[in-house]
């Protein structure tokens, strides 16, 4: 099963808290920028977040939704779990089990 709304909001989150630049980032986005692309500002930023981790997912040299894996898990063993499922998933969808 992927992961819920709640759990990539939470590994986010965590993201930015262990990444204090990261957060800089997207707490630098301003509202009137948001207003002159008659965007929601916090859509701008949760973007803004989902590129920062993608960024440290490629410097890492590490899957960026395999990143957010290990950030949304509470636990070593949860990551595992999650992990397998994003595997299971994937091969399912390619037809390969």
């Amino acid at each position: 099963m992927p992961l819920s709304t709640e759990q990539k909001q939470k590994g986010i989150r965590k993201f930015l808290e262990k990444n204090p630049d990261a957060q800089a980032r997207v707490d630098g986005i301003l509202q009137a920028v948001a207003d002159a692309l008659q965007t929601p500002l916090d859509t701008l930023k949760d973007a803004e977040a989902h590129r920062t981790l993608a960024s440290a997912a490629k410097a890492l040299g590490v899957d960026a939704y395999e990143l957010l894996l290990m950030f949304a898990a509470d636990s070593e063993e949860e990551f595992r779990q999650l992990q397998e499922e994003n595997r299971h998933n994937l091969q399912k969808a390619l037809g390969l089990v």
